[in-house]
């Protein structure tokens, strides 16, 4: 994970709000990400509700970030994530690998859900992957 998060670091991300899962791996994920992008560990919400979520709690999870929160990065678990990045984008997308990054971006004013392929694709980057491929 460090190296994905070092290609994040180098594309100069900073998310506000870094939040993930509770489960032991997705914490050390967050971790290592928070200290590599200088995110600070102890400022990482780790919420239950991000356990196996849906794409559905995943999208009430992003409706309630408040609308200072203009990067967030969510650290989780497959299926859900690689189906948020689906229906977000409209990007053929399969499972997720561990450690991946799918980015996206919308110019909403807020985190409401943008409606299906409502997102732009932004950039993958996982362990095994050259940057910015497409998974």
């Amino acid at each position: 994970m460090a190296r994905v998060a070092s290609r994040l670091a180098a594309r100069g991300i900073r998310p506000r709000r870094l939040v993930a899962s509770p489960a032991r791996r997705a914490q050390e994920t967050a971790q290592i990400v928070a200290q590599v992008l200088g995110h600070p560990g102890q400022a990482v919400i780790y919420d239950p509700e991000l356990y196996l979520a849906s794409r559905q709690v995943l999208l009430d999870h992003l409706a309630s970030q408040p609308g200072e929160v203009d990067t967030l990065l969510l650290v989780g678990h497959e299926p859900g994530l690689s189906d948020l990045g689906r229906y977000l984008t409209n990007v053929g997308l399969d499972a997720l690998p561990t450690s991946a990054v799918f980015a996206v971006e919308w110019d909403g004013r807020d985190w409401r859900d943008p409606g299906f392929g409502g997102a732009e694709f932004a950039f993958f980057e996982s362990p095994l992957s050259s940057s910015s491929e497409r998974p």
